[in-house]
């Protein structure tokens, strides 16, 4: 995902996914990631890896509409920065990121 702010622009990675997928959704998986997270504070890029965090969980659940639970988020976030580090810098990986998936949707505008 691109994310075009006053900052500049910046490339978002998609998350990596092994096995079956159904991509029926994904899309709408990714915006109500992003949308949610900027809602709940996050920056446009934090919110768009929250969005295709979020698509990654839904893509993975077969023959049906996905649903990604924070549970399920995390778990994502956890396995993608052991990873992802390698491939990605390591600030998309810091501890602000994982607190904008673990407590932002719960607790609107105060990921700080």
């Amino acid at each position: 995902m691109l994310v075009v702010d006053a900052a500049g622009v910046t490339y978002a990675p998609g998350v990596p996914v092994e096995g079956p997928i159904d991509i029926v959704g994904a899309g709408d998986s990714a915006v109500a990631g992003l949308a949610s997270a900027l809602c709940a504070g996050a920056t446009p890029v934090e919110a768009a890896l929250v969005g295709n965090l979020a698509a990654s969980v839904t893509v993975r659940q077969l023959g049906t509409t996905g649903t990604a639970s924070r549970a399920q988020m995390l778990q994502a976030f956890e396995a993608w920065a052991r990873v992802g580090v390698e491939s990605h810098p390591a600030r998309l990986f810091s501890p602000r990121r994982r607190e904008v998936i673990e407590h932002g949707a719960t607790h609107p505008g105060t990921v700080q």
